[in-house]
């Protein structure tokens, strides 16, 4: 399964669109085992780029919107800097033993697009497999977690700049400084994007850096 990561891959409790899966057990439909051409998919989206361009025509730093609109066009570049030769490493406990979850999740995951597969053979010889988990959340229910840190002077994340894919969230304080420099009357409204990174693709090259085993 190959699993197009956001752009922030560091981050590795989330990918996004395109994940790719290969089949080693009982997990999947065999009937649909080669019927997915990858030389025929390419990165997708949900996000209206056209729409997010033309309210984005007045931004101050044009050329931030345009590596913006290109990356949700056309993937974007998760900044792996090392050896793009195969590799595997092997799922965490956490998921061998709770095969279920994780069955289920991937099955959500493909049937929304944003992972394809499963495969019976390599779709990439250079497919890099990272480690499936599976933590709790603390809502309730369970998450599948693909460790991208791993193994450990090896792994993809060990070969992206943390300083060029970094991910801060804005603060309160932020909010209140827009608020304050806007003055009385200005209007606010939080938005929580569902699945939010899932709506950013990665790029084509970078799909095999992405793989899960299962």
């Amino acid at each position: 399964m190959i699993s197009t990561a956001n752009k922030l891959a560091q981050v590795f409790q989330w990918w996004t669109q395109t994940a790719v899966i290969l089949h080693s057990g009982p997990f999947g439909n065999p009937t649909t085992l080669h019927t997915i051409d990858i030389n025929y998919i390419w990165p997708s989206t949900s996000i209206k780029v056209d729409i997010l361009a033309h309210y984005l025509k007045f931004h101050p730093d044009q050329q931030w919107v345009a590596n913006l609109l290109h990356g949700f066009r056309f993937g974007f570049d998760i900044g792996f800097q090392g050896s793009r030769h195969a590799r595997h490493t092997a799922n965490n406990k956490s998921a061998r033993d709770n095969p279920s979850i994780v069955d289920n999740y991937l099955q959500t995951e493909i049937n929304l697009g944003h992972t394809i597969g499963p495969f019976n053979s390599r779709p990439f010889t250079n497919l890099v497999t990272s480690a499936l988990g599976v933590a709790p959340k603390k809502t309730g229910g369970f998450r599948l977690i693909m460790d991208l840190s791993r193994p450990v002077g090896d792994s993809v994340n060990d070969f992206i700049d943390p300083e060029e894919f970094s991910l801060q969230y804005s603060r309160i304080d932020d909010a209140v400084a827009i608020i304050t420099k806007l003055g009385r009357g200005a209007l606010m409204a939080k938005v929580d994007l569902k699945h939010a990174f899932r709506h950013c693709p990665v790029r084509k090259a970078d799909w095999h850096l992405l793989g899960m085993e299962w």
